[in-house]
């Protein structure tokens, strides 16, 4: 359970992080860092439920990760 809540605030305080202020990845490393952050969400949400704050943060967290990928595609 340690795993998760330490998870779980990883995820929150990235998805509360401007996106500006994140590295930029390769595509390779934002791609695999997407699907297991979708992953991690769905996990989640099997765990806790959708409307759970765990849940919304790693659910924040994709959508990040998400912008993150789109920003990257429009400015190289």
């Amino acid at each position: 359970m340690l795993d998760v809540r330490l998870a779980v605030q990883s995820l929150t305080e990235a998805a509360t992080t401007p996106a500006a202020t994140l590295p930029i990845a390769s595509n390779t490393s934002i791609d695999a860092e997407l699907r297991a952050s979708r992953e991690h969400a769905r996990r989640l949400s099997e765990m806790y439920g959708s409307h759970a704050a765990e849940t919304a943060a790693a659910w924040d967290a994709v959508e990040e990760i998400l912008a993150m990928k789109a920003h990257q595609r429009t400015h190289h």
